[in-house]
Order: C-alpha cells, then structure tokens, then sequence
C-alpha cells in the first residue's frame, strides 16, 4: 500500500508540472487539431498546426471533448497514464504467469514491476518524458502494443496479428521519425529464429501498410505538403559538433551529410556508452540470454525483441541528438527499451535464483529504494493547475479580450472559438532552415490582436520577425502572468 501511494503521489506531482510546462502544447494541440479535422500541415498556405505525426494527434484526440484547456490537459494525462498502465501490465505479467503458480504472486510482482519501469525512467532526463504530453510516450506505446500484438502471432500464428503488429509500428513511425527502423524488428527476430516464410509474409504485410499510410496521409493532408514538414526542413537541420553528450553550448554547427557525420555519430555512440554503459550492458545480455536454452520461451521472446528495439533506435536516437536543438529526450526510444531490458533481466534472475517469498521481498526492497529519487524530486514540485498558461489564456479570451495572439500552442483559442490559428513552432523552427518556403505573415494572427503571447523562454520573438516584423517585449498583465507578451508594430501602427 505504501508503495501504491508513492506511485499515486508522484504520477499526481508530474501531471501537475504537464498544466505549466511550455511544451505541453506540442502534443495536445495536434490532439485537438485532429479532433476538429484540421489539415495538420499546411506549408504554403496555413495555418501550420506542427511539426510531428499525425499520430501524435490521433494518440491525443480524446482531448478534443474537454471545454477549456484544464480538461484537455487531464484527458492527455490521463490518456499516457492508462496506457502506461496496461501496456506495462501486459508486458511483465507475461514474464510472471509462465514462473509462478499463484495468480496474486504474479499480479503482485507485475505491479512491483511496473512500479519500478515508472521510478526508474524518471530518475533520469532522458526517460523522464513518460508523463510528457509530447510525442515520445505515443510512439513509444505505440511500439509496446506491436510488441505484444507480434507475441500473439508467436503465439496463434493467425497472420491478422501481424497485420496489426505492421500497423502499429508505422503507427509509431508517423508519430516521431525516429522510430522508423522499429519496423524491422519482427523481420529480425524471424531471421535469427530461421523463420523465412514468417519473414517474407511479415515484409509484404509492413510494405503494405506503410503505403498504404503515405497513401491515405498523402490524400488528407498533401503529399508534398507531409514530405516537406516531416522530412525535407529537417534535412537542413545542423550537426553539433561538440564532446558532450547534451551540452551543446558554444559547439560549432555544421551541415553536412550522414555520411560524412560517421565520425562524429561514432564519438556520440562512446559519449553514450560511457554515460549509458549500464542499458548498452543489460541490452547486450538480454540479447546474448534470449539464445540460451535454460529460461523459457516467453522470457527468451521478451529479451530478444526488447534488445532488437534498443538496437534498432540507438543510431536515430544519437543522429537525433547530435543535431542542433536537441535535448535530452531524444535518446527517449533506445533508454527506455533499455530501461525495460534492465528490469526485465533483473526480474528473470531474481525469479530463476530465489523461491517465490524471497523474489518478492527482493523485488519490493528494490522498488522502495528506486522509488525515493522520484519521491523527493516530486516532493520539490510546488505548482497548481491554477497557473497553467493555456487556462490564463483561455479565460483572457473568455473574458471578451481579443487584443492578444497566443501563438506558442493556440490551445486557448481552438477551445475557445473552434477555430485554427498558427502555431508559432512552426514557423520558428522552419524560419531557421528553409525560411522561404514556408508562408506565415499578419494574415495568420486574429483579428484585433496585437500582441503576441509567447513561453516564458520566448520561442519565437526573434526568428519571426522576417514573418511579421518587429517585436517589442511589453509587461504581461498579470493575469498572463505565465506568458511573455511581444507587440507586434506592424499591426499597433495599423490604426
């Protein structure tokens, strides 16, 4: 019970942070976009909703039934919580049933488990996006649901499981890019099982799904359209060429192909190794376990396709952050499937070691110390959902008062009128590297506004100004205490 409570505790702290976070509207905005039907990528005309997959926004369409942005930001919440829950639940309850004989003995350790997947990956900044109302946890779940989806194709060999698994894994792809190489994971796990019929048919089917998506993306949203906001404008994205692993500062940024960066993705891979050792060491032993006769086939299937994933995401995920503007949840994919290899081996060696009373007080000690990390970090967290900038804003417009722009993440607005304005991340992000190829200006800013309203760090105010003009910072009122307020002269000079 105490531990269930800690558990409450700090998923209750981190949801808290989900209310204020400035980045928040990167996931719920495209949720809410794709709930109302908006063209998500509109590069030449606008309004430009983000730079991520449309899955992101099916992941977070549920939100699109809130009546104000607290209720969005819950649903959001809410929806990574569950499916953290279930997805998790799936996974280790799978790797107990096969050990134990007693039905509560195997809830009562997958519970333990999944407890200690959330403590563990919020200890550290690349695996603390979890809760993040972001792309990352989408992606992710959508690459643990094709996992147990392909487990029941093992299982019954009925090939709609692994229609499925093909379909949640471009899922995943059309969520975050770097998730792409996921897709081989079956076709490598069948290879190495000497399964070459499985092999072929599991090709045609993924084939067939992919082109499918572009196909069916392709006509909602504009082939070129999709191709230029997904792939082409990150393509000029700079490489940071530096020897840290996150801190980039003063680094010198260099364009140049992926071929020529080898040597420099070679030394983030040692940057990696030495700071990640431990998840490089527990990937390599599930993979080398997965081949050993002496654990059971569940327990060998676990290993084996976890170790893939990790495998398979570590390239992208350090292509990812040796580029410009990345932070550390980029290397989110290939951590938390390390995170999961981890505890998955400890689970197995503790279980195959111990009889079951002393596997349970091993696993509980573990889970309570894991747990105090998370529990003091959560303790530091003092913020209300009171503060939340999209509700500031919301009730700003509720209130009558047009006269400003919330450009970082139109919540306030979409909930407000139901309409599409901008989302000034676009246009900020793509300002940087293909400027002239993407049409934003005064036409796409509310009528009446004059101001523009931005994160507290101030995304936007210098970039856009090749869009809209000058920007001068002015006091926030304090009723959008947690907002900075820019006005923009092109339009106060209008009168």
């Amino acid at each position: 019970m105490p531990l269930f409570l800690a558990l409450c505790f700090v998923c209750y702290k981190q949801f808290l942070i989900n209310y204020i976070d400035e980045w928040t509207g990167r996931g719920l905005y495209p949720g809410l976009a794709f709930f109302h039907g908006f063209d998500l990528y509109s590069p030449g005309t606008g309004p430009h909703v983000t730079l991520y997959g449309w899955a992101t926004g099916m992941f977070y369409s549920l939100c699109g039934f809130a009546n104000n942005p607290i209720q969005a930001i819950s649903i959001a919440n809410n929806t990574n919580l569950l499916s953290l829950i279930v997805i998790l639940f799936g996974i280790f309850w799978n790797l107990f049933k096969y050990h134990l004989e007693s039905r509560f003995f195997s809830i009562f350790l997958t519970i333990l488990t999944l407890c200690l997947v959330v403590f563990i990956s919020l200890t550290d900044l690349t695996t603390f996006c979890i809760f993040k109302i972001h792309a990352d946890w989408p992606a992710m779940s959508f690459i643990l649901v094709s996992l147990i989806l392909f487990r029941f194709y093992i299982l019954n060999k009925k090939n709609v499981f692994l229609l499925l698994t093909s379909i949640f894994l471009v899922l995943s792809a059309w969520a975050k890019l770097p998730t792409l190489p996921v897709l081989l994971f079956p076709l490598i796990y069948f290879l190495i099982d000497k399964s070459f019929k499985s092999a072929f048919q599991y090709f045609l089917l993924c084939l067939a799904s992919l082109l499918s998506s572009i196909i069916i993306v392709g006509l909602s949203y504009g082939f070129y359209d999709t191709y230029f906001i997904l792939f082409d404008h990150i393509s000029d994205n700079k490489w940071s060429d530096r020897n840290s692993l996150f801190d980039g500062k003063g680094a010198p940024l260099i364009r140049m192909s992926y071929f020529d960066a080898t040597p420099l993705l070679l030394r983030f891979l040692s940057m990696y190794i030495n700071e990640y050792w431990y998840l490089c060491l527990s990937s390599c032993l599930c993979l080398v376990t997965s081949f050993s006769k002496l654990i059971n086939s569940q327990n060998r299937f676990i290993f084996r396709t976890l170790s893939i994933i990790y495998f398979l995401t570590l390239p992208a995920c350090l292509a990812a952050v040796a580029h410009f503007g990345s932070v550390e949840n980029s290397l989110f994919f290939a951590n938390f499937s390390g995170v999961l290899c981890l505890v998955s081996l400890t689970l197995v060696a503790v279980v195959q070691i111990f009889n079951l009373q002393q596997s349970a007080y091993i696993l509980l000690f573990i889970t309570y110390f894991s747990c105090l990390p998370s529990l003091r970090q959560a303790r530091s967290i003092n913020t209300s959902s009171l503060i939340s900038p999209h509700q500031q804003a919301f009730d700003y417009l509720e209130s009558g008062k047009k006269d400003v722009y919330f450009g970082w993440y139109p919540v306030s607005h979409l909930l407000h009128s139901s309409k599409n304005y901008s989302c000034i991340e676009v246009p900020t992000w793509v300002g940087m590297t293909k400027p002239k190829l993407l049409k934003f200006g005064l036409n796409h800013i509310p009528n009446n506004a004059k101001f523009l309203a931005t994160s507290p760090t101030g995304y936007g105010s210098t970039i856009l100004k090749q869009y809209i003009g000058d920007l001068v910072e002015v006091p926030a009122p304090d009723e959008l205490s947690s907002w900075r307020l820019y006005e923009i002269k092109a339009l106060s000079t209008v009168d």
